[in-house]
């Protein structure tokens, strides 16, 4: 039985390839011929037949290249239809967030003109957020799309976006994004530890506002003391509550309603937008309002799979994100405008405002509690405190 590729021409096959992916990734990142040749410490005319095929690579040098690059060695050896396919998950409850990412999905294989997928993922079929935190870690699932505050098991610091009245408003929050603790402390242990985000924008915002849904209004902190107050994995939140004089039981987010059935929980801390679809109001009907920003989102990719993609397909999906991220919080706004209407037409819900300067104060003294126990470093309070000021002062 005869091959029909000889040796020398899959090594010609392979050489080529890599020359194209070389020279893709090297005006992806604007980097001259000449420049890539003195960082890799060869000629220019070496690079140019290395791009052209033309030249027998050499494995130390591909591997000189691929650190200046950026990009793993096998990058370089794939053919352009041994693309990866992503495999998104999201903790997501039916109705408009589950509509939002499904629009994602179309929007990158349209973008990526179908040679990328993205395939949503119930939460049911990979366990809690924390499981799939860890497989994007091991590499089984690709995609994660989730709070921020999902991450404080790769980096502490994002607890602090578990707890209410953080921010101020609006462009406090988008200061301390924009601030050099978020990016070179926070966003760098999660790069180091093999994620990244590809959503720079931050323009996913789940909900309206964040609110407690309980058996009876919760209109100040005082109400709150010796409830047992729904937590997930988190130490900093359990313990905020805790300093509230709430007991704080850690319940995962699928067996939240069993647990408002079991009697196990009196007060559910959510997303505004959570509690019509999640039809909480069967269980406990009244809704009190917190005033406080609506959670970001983080879309994180493990980064042995980014790299892996061509540069135009890692721009199809930085574009498909940012389009997704519009459309997903233009969706959820729009729902919530309806869904508190039905919330107390069908499920008899009554909607209370809290007093938020009473919740404001309760939040800021358990924060400096917490911030004396070390259970949240002092670094990310002073970078909030700085961004504050920068904000005020723009």
């Amino acid at each position: 039985m005869k091959c029909s590729m000889n040796f020398t021409d899959q090594e010609a096959l392979i050489q080529k390839n890599a020359g194209n992916r070389i020279r893709q990734v090297r005006r992806a990142k604007k980097i001259s011929s000449t420049k890539l040749a003195f960082l890799a410490g060869i000629s220019q005319g070496y690079i140019s037949k290395i791009e052209n095929g033309k030249a027998a690579l050499q494995i130390s040098v591909l591997s000189r290249l691929s650190q200046i690059l950026e990009r793993p060695v096998e990058y370089f050896l794939k053919s352009s239809n041994e693309q990866p396919r992503i495999i998104g998950s999201l903790i997501t409850v039916a109705g408009p967030e589950s509509q939002a990412i499904n629009w994602l999905a179309q929007e990158i294989s349209r973008l990526t003109d179908k040679r990328l997928m993205f395939i949503p993922l119930q939460s049911s079929q990979l366990g809690s957020g924390s499981d799939q935190i860890q497989q994007l870690l091991n590499g089984e699932i690709d995609l994660f799309i989730e709070d921020l505050s999902r991450f404080h098991q790769l980096c502490p610091d994002f607890d602090i976006f578990s707890l209410p009245y953080v921010f101020d408003n609006e462009t406090h929050l988008k200061s301390f994004i924009n601030e050099n603790y978020f990016h070179k402390i926070m966003l760098k242990s999660l790069h180091d530890s093999g994620i990244i985000f590809v959503n720079p924008n931050w323009n996913w915002r789940r909900g309206v506002e964040w609110v407690l849904v309980a058996k009876r209004p919760i209109p100040d902190p005082e109400g709150i003391r010796g409830l047992r107050v729904r937590v997930h994995d988190s130490k900093v939140q359990a313990a905020f509550w805790k300093e509230l004089g709430a007991v704080p039981v850690s319940i995962p987010w699928v067996e939240t309603k069993d647990a408002m059935q079991a009697g196990k929980i009196d007060v559910l801390p959510t997303h505004k937008s959570h509690v019509y679809p999640l039809k909480f109001c069967d269980l406990f009907k009244h809704v009190t309002l917190l005033g406080d920003l609506s959670p970001v989102l983080g879309i994180a990719i493990n980064n042995s799979v980014y790299q892996l993609l061509l540069p135009d397909i890692q721009n199809s999906v930085a574009e498909a994100c940012y389009n997704g991220g519009e459309y997903f919080s233009k969706v959820i706004r729009e729902a919530e405008e309806i869904n508190q209407a039905l919330n107390m037409e069908q499920l008899n819900a009554t909607y209370t405002q809290g007093n938020i300067f009473k919740w404001r104060q309760a939040a800021s003294q358990a924060g400096k509690s917490l911030k004396r126990s070390g259970l949240l470093c002092s670094d990310i309070f002073e970078a909030i405190a700085k961004s504050s000021i920068n904000q005020s002062g723009c």
